[in-house]
């Protein structure tokens, strides 16, 4: 009777329970500080902090935290169970020195995805909580922030669930839901507006007012995304444009605009061609330009650069995708290497995920609803200039010109788009039972606890 009242849960409520779950287990596992980018991410949060209670946000230009704040978690690329230790009795720890102190990194433009860890931060300091307390805190409100907004998009979305359900619960994802990232924002926006997307364009029942607040959603999320991570995300945009023509314009009209942009893109591609053999026939007409990778102390790339040197730029991403291929599109989107990742799981994880998503992304032949040829594309041309936009962003602002591969690549990045990628795999022509399909569910489950297992297993057995 217990199992099958757990059966009769809805998919979103599971998911809400279990993202809560396994973010804070993930949050007694990863030290604080250890998730890729979080002493930056935590000061940004903190200077929001700072603003909220009227203390000093920056000292001698850089953002200011609590001396033990600042101090009692240092990063690193060690795990081990001793490590672990250290940050359990650490939780609990009274704050010993409160005085204001620098800390060397600098206030960005975009902080509002950083907003409800400030909260978070700003009540552990209201009460004088000790740094384990007060930094988890920051964490927990960005988990539960994230959580939300999944449970919401899994209720929301009428197709693909098992697999967002997947997605939403990768090891990878749950570790970037739970820390002071802007991942949280960005993942959560776009999973949200994903899900109002699909309902809009699949569901049948929806007045054309509901349509056009959806629309007004989308279009406000996607300005949230845009200016994350160096508009690599820009494409959302094109969710609620799509949602527009499709419901509120005549067939005629939706085929001259198909005309228009196969015109467009047919241009851009023959302008490209053209400037493409001008720039190499007079090189001289742009400038090349060199900047400068600081973490290498060599010469990087820039866009100018990019421009004169495009077979070399294209050996770079050939390379890249041969030899790294699994490390950016499997290891670091799964999350067998997390922390800052250097955490390693078994290969074997990998393996299992990636038969779930699979799974999760065949057609149910019990379903008789199906994603249009239309949306298929525009969900493909999403993921793939996305992921594009990702590596040209990479290698103008991290790979010196003297590496072969494009470098600063991690798979978390593809995370917002991942459910576009896998969702192609749909078709009727290849099906699985509605059986099958339900068991994804405690399957992936099943897996996020052993990876647990092997967390913890990892720091016990490589005790030092």
């Amino acid at each position: 009777m217990i199992i099958d009242k757990l059966k009769n849960i809805e998919l979103h409520k599971k998911y809400a329970f279990w993202a809560v779950i396994f973010g804070i287990a993930f949050s007694l596992l990863i030290p604080l500080r250890t998730v890729p980018d979080e002493p930056l991410h935590i000061a940004q949060a903190y200077s929001i902090s700072n603003q909220l209670m009227g203390t000093k946000v920056n000292i001698n230009g850089s953002v200011a935290e609590r001396s033990d704040d600042f101090t009692n978690y240092e990063y690193t690329d060690h795990y081990s169970w001793d490590l672990y230790v250290k940050y359990w009795k650490s939780l609990l720890s009274p704050i010993e020195n409160e005085t204001m102190v620098p800390t060397g990194q600098k206030e960005i433009s975009t902080r509002y995805p950083y907003v409800l860890a400030a909260l978070g931060i700003t009540i552990g300091r209201l009460f004088h909580a000790g740094t384990g307390i007060t930094l988890n805190l920051g964490r927990l409100f960005n988990l539960l922030f994230f959580a939300a907004c999944g449970a919401l998009a899994l209720k929301l979305i009428p197709f693909g669930r098992e697999l967002l359900f997947v997605i939403l619960l990768l090891p990878m994802t749950i570790q970037q839901g739970m820390s002071f990232s802007y991942d949280v924002m960005v993942m959560a926006l776009s999973f949200l507006i994903t899900a109002l997307f699909i309902r809009d364009n699949m569901s049948e029942n929806l007045t054309k007012k509901q349509i056009v607040k959806s629309v007004v959603i989308q279009f406000i999320l996607a300005a949230l995304i845009f200016p994350i991570k160096s508009h690599a995300y820009v494409l959302f945009f094109l969710l609620p444009v799509y949602t527009l023509i499709h419901h509120f314009l005549n067939a005629e009209t939706k085929r001259k605009i198909l005309i228009a942009v196969r015109i467009f893109l047919l241009l851009a591609v023959v302008t490209g061609i053209i400037f493409w053999i001008f720039t190499a026939l007079h090189p001289s007409f742009i400038p090349e330009k060199t900047s400068y990778v600081a973490w290498a102390k060599e010469d990087g790339y820039t866009l100018s650069y990019v421009l004169h040197h495009q077979l070399k730029i294209m050996y770079a991403m050939f390379l890249t995708l041969n030899y790294k291929f699994d490390y950016y599109f499997v290891t670091t989107v799964i999350g067998t290497a997390l922390g800052p990742l250097t955490l390693p799981l078994p290969n074997s994880l990998n393996y299992v995920f990636l038969v779930l998503l699979v799974l999760a992304s065949l057609h149910n032949r019990d379903q008789e609803i199906k994603l249009s040829r239309n949306i298929k594309i525009l969900f493909f041309w999403i993921f793939i200039v996305t992921v594009l936009a990702i590596f040209l962003g990479m290698i103008i602002a991290w790979t010196p010109i003297s590496s072969n591969y494009v470098l600063g690549i991690q798979g978390r990045y593809f995370l917002p788009v991942l459910f576009m990628a896998w969702i192609l795999l749909d078709s009727p022509k290849v099906t699985i039972s509605e059986r099958l399909k339900e068991k994804v569910v405690p399957a992936t489950i099943i897996m996020d606890i052993i990876t647990v297992l092997f967390i913890l297993g990892y720091g016990y057995i490589y005790r030092i």
